[in-house]
């Protein structure tokens, strides 16, 4: 149940899961009545932003600057790689999830 779960949010996260989402995410097929939604573990990035070879983002989103995850200043916490995290905040306790569980190095 929990990798279905996984499977299902991620899928979501990563695809053309929205109602407006362009072509070839959303077609309407002759022999089906409504619309099939394709893709999914598609999106590297959420959509609308991107990262330069520094990580550095134009698009200055998803900062919490009272969390007690400081963010790093001209970063931004938008959803990247198959879990689509978003907020400083998120991507803080996640990180210190992996390192102490061992599934990171120091």
């Amino acid at each position: 149940m929990e990798f279905l779960s996984f499977w299902a949010k991620s899928s979501r996260e990563t695809s053309g899961s929205w109602s407006n989402a362009p072509a070839p995410w959303i077609v309407q097929e002759q022999d089906i009545e409504g619309d099939i939604w394709k893709g999914a573990l598609y999106w590297v990035e959420e959509v609308g932003y991107t990262t330069d070879e520094n990580g550095m983002s134009t698009a200055i989103n998803y900062v919490d600057s009272g969390s007690a995850y400081s963010p790093y200043p001209n970063r931004s916490y938008y959803g990247r790689g198959i879990i689509q995290l978003s907020w400083n905040y998120n991507y803080g306790a996640f990180s210190e999830w992996l390192y102490s569980n061992g599934l990171m190095k120091g």
